[in-house]
């Protein structure tokens, strides 16, 4: 039986079934979308509260998907914290989450990422993408475009 994955099927050489049997259908979206960010911007830099949102998650279940991906090796997170002269309270300066390289073959992921930015140059090449763009201008400035 072949193990259903929201995860490009390149990326799983290096990730077992036993271990994603270990997630659920929303973790496994959730570790998805990691995956897309990761690809897109190398890393991720958002906040829990970010998060949240774009996912439509609360954002306490975000730290624990994301304990547990960490946890399982799938990801890799940095934090900088720093402590505030006047107050003394510590807080985060930075943060970082990016996929694990143990799990994910950095060379697969520079190649979907390739492979992505020459997907976006085609079709902005493509003169149906042009002539679509000059239509939409045209439209919000209130042009005929007849």
């Amino acid at each position: 039986m072949r193990l259903q994955t929201n995860l490009p099927e390149r990326s799983l050489t290096m990730i077992t079934k036993e271990l994603l049997s270990q997630l659920n259908d929303r973790q496994q979206f959730f570790l998805t979308w990691i995956y897309n960010e990761c690809v897109n911007n190398h890393w991720i830099t958002k906040s829990n509260i970010d998060i949240s949102k774009v996912v439509n998650i609360p954002e306490s279940t975000v730290e624990k998907y994301l304990k547990l991906l960490d946890q399982l090796h799938l990801i890799v997170r940095s934090s900088e914290r720093v402590q505030d002269f006047l107050t003394r309270e510590w807080r985060t300066a930075s943060r970082k989450i990016t996929l694990n390289p143990k799990a994910f073959d950095p060379k697969l992921i520079a190649m979907e990422r390739d492979h992505r930015i020459k997907s976006l140059l085609d079709l902005i090449d493509s003169s149906d993408f042009m002539q679509a763009q000059a239509s939409h201008i045209m439209e919000k400035r209130g042009l005929n475009t007849g």
